[in-house]
């Protein structure tokens, strides 16, 4: 009877470990709540607990989807830095987001590739286009993500509609003369895949006219400044999500394991007469789930210094964003 006595304190003190254990990672999760609150009042915007919560599903998500680019422009580029630090020179000054960028170029990439061209010249190519796309987006005052989406299509498929909003109209027939005329200087009958996607690149260069360069020359407007911003709200968002990741991921692990310890307990309750094994079998779950807890508490607790240091810039950022509309407003 005293053993059994001893079994059902212990299953009870594992269970107050485990609720003590709960509180405090809802404690913590409390203060990311009210940091998020803080950053979102930074940048002018009201925040309520629906509202912060579904900002953060979104900012966890974009870093998810962040990681998943990571590995796509990573197998289609490998480790190109010089590239890479290219690339995002570019998409900074457009006002496209690094991940959207990568993304992007990526996928062109892929694309090109799988019509012959070699990686380094996809490289080339990819930067040249998303010039190109920079500078139709700022003459046009488009979105520049949607426009290297309708040069990637116009480039290297015959999808070429996207393009003729922007004043670029690429036909086939100019298409195949100009392929072939590019096959012939390299001393061949026939023109391919990449020669065609070369020859579609040339025409919708020439096409663009005056709009070439146009990002460079136009880059203090007070369009490309609110396509700058928007981008780096978007990339701290982004970076808050990365931060809360690793905890988030900890976090649905732990209540994983929290689930198997109530079971244990509960089984263990219900039928003393095995409660030996039970207990044994959630005193074992509850350490391995006390060390996520904590795992998850330090996580916690570096991913709220993270954010606060990101309040001074969001600040910034907020500011320069308001004396943009004002300027606008002024006709500047």
């Amino acid at each position: 009877m005293a053993e059994r006595r001893d079994i059902l304190f212990r299953l009870l003190g594992d269970s107050r470990s485990l609720q003590r254990a709960t509180r405090g990672a809802n404690s913590a999760l409390g203060s990311v709540t009210d940091t998020l609150r803080k950053v979102a009042g930074v940048a002018g915007v009201a925040f309520g607990v629906n509202e912060i919560i579904q900002w953060g599903r979104e900012a966890i998500n974009m870093a998810a989807t962040a990681a998943e680019v990571d590995s796509k422009f990573q197998a289609v580029f490998g480790s190109a830095k010089d590239f890479n630090d290219e690339l995002l020179r570019t998409a900074d000054l457009a006002g496209v987001t690094d991940t959207n960028a990568r993304n992007l170029a990526a996928t062109f990439g892929n694309l090109a590739q799988a019509q012959g061209i070699s990686r380094d010249a996809t490289m080339d190519l990819t930067s040249e286009v998303f010039d190109l796309a920079g500078d139709l987006a700022s003459f046009n005052d488009a979105d520049p993500a949607r426009v290297f989406e309708n040069l990637t299509k116009g480039i290297l498929t015959t999808e070429r509609e996207g393009l003729k909003p922007l004043g670029i109209a690429i036909s086939e027939v100019e298409v195949k003369q100009r392929a072939l005329a590019i096959a012939v200087a390299d001393g061949r009958d026939e023109a391919t895949k990449a020669d065609r996607a070369y020859a579609s690149f040339q025409i919708a260069v020439e096409q663009a006219g005056k709009a070439v360069g146009d990002l460079e020359r136009t880059s203090e407007s007070a369009a490309n400044k609110q396509r700058r911003l928007a981008a780096t709200f978007k990339e701290t968002q982004e970076t808050i999500g990365r931060a809360l990741l690793p905890t988030y991921e900890l976090l649905l692990d732990t209540t994983e394991d929290t689930v198997y310890i109530v079971e244990d307990l509960t089984r263990g309750l219900l039928g003393m007469g095995a409660a030996a094994d039970e207990a044994t079998a959630a005193a074992r779950r509850q350490a391995a789930a006390q060390i996520s807890w904590d795992t998850v508490s330090f996580g916690l607790t570096r991913t709220i210094r993270e954010l606060r240091e990101a309040i001074e810039d969001t600040a910034y950022q907020a500011q320069t964003f308001r004396d943009i509309q004002d300027d606008y407003a002024k006709g500047a």
